[in-house]
């Protein structure tokens, strides 16, 4: 996520979302006992939110599913996994690679999102 020198201009930049404007995001899942009442959700919106990203996603009540857009550091991504982690409610976090939006292969992305997925799954089963 380290802005490279281009050979276009700041516009062409902008508009081909390169250099300084690539965009990232990345995948977080939260495993947690019953939550009818959305106590998680609403202590995870602040928290994305106070570092300037957006969140999209839902899921059950035992376990939810967000895409995190806006991440300018990783810095910030370690934060908001440790963050989340310290909810009572919350039983664990997965945190995905970080995805250059516009410019990476998101077919790919998510087919091996959904291949830890399971992975993790196998394993809560077995435990």
């Amino acid at each position: 996520m380290e802005f490279i020198r281009s050979k276009y201009s700041r516009r062409i930049r902008k508009k081909r979302r390169l250099g300084e404007f690539r965009e990232y995001g990345f995948i977080l899942d939260v495993y947690c006992g019953p939550d009818p009442e959305g106590h998680i959700i609403d202590a995870i919106i602040p928290l994305v939110i106070k570092k300037r990203m957006y969140l999209t996603g839902g899921g059950d009540h035992e376990k939810y599913s967000f895409f995190i857009e806006g991440l300018k550091e990783e810095s910030d991504k370690e934060w908001i996994f440790n963050e989340i982690k310290k909810i009572q409610e919350v039983e664990d976090v997965a945190v995905y690679k970080t995805v250059d939006m516009w410019h990476d292969n998101v077919d790919i992305y998510f087919g091996e999102i959904d291949n830890l997925r399971k992975e993790y799954g196998e394993k809560k089963k077995t435990s």
